[in-house]
């Protein structure tokens, strides 16, 4: 080979490396451009998370104090009365029915079911504590029942 194919060779290479290497800087802005943007996605998503925290704690705290004011006062449920034969002061009682609560005289009517929601709520403040639940009102169109929990 002679020097001018020689030179000619040379500059090709050099050329296409020069492509190569400028091809390679574009693709490495890009991933930079990524990585700065996926940081400051995540920067974000951080602080997002950190606000979401603070939020979840004052509702445990909130939460935790309702159960206690319910602990402490009980609770009053209305049920309405279809003509049911209970009296003031009469018991009632909580058994499950396809995985849902509900309030039984003690003629085993069933006279209230509780929706999947309040079912799971009534199951996590009554675990491992007594109860009872008792007419404190009937009229002809409600039974009023006040649950304590001891």
């Amino acid at each position: 080979m002679n020097k001018d194919n020689l030179n000619i060779l040379n500059k090709y290479y050099v050329k296409r490396n020069q492509n190569k290497i400028k091809e390679l800087d574009i693709k490495n802005e890009k991933c930079e451009k990524k990585i700065k943007d996926t940081q400051q996605s995540i920067e974000k998503n951080e602080h997002i998370l950190e606000k979401l925290k603070e939020e979840n704690k004052d509702y445990k705290i909130k939460y935790e104090r309702l159960k206690q004011i319910f602990y402490e006062r009980g609770l009053v449920i209305t049920i309405v009365n279809k003509g049911y034969s209970v009296k003031e002061w009469d018991n009632l009682y909580f058994k499950k029915r396809s995985n849902l609560l509900a309030i039984y005289l003690k003629d085993n009517e069933e006279v209230k079911i509780f929706n999947k929601e309040i079912t799971l709520v009534l199951e996590e403040l009554l675990q491992g504590k007594n109860h009872s639940l008792v007419a404190t009102r009937v009229d002809e169109k409600s039974i009023k029942v006040k649950l304590h929990i001891r």
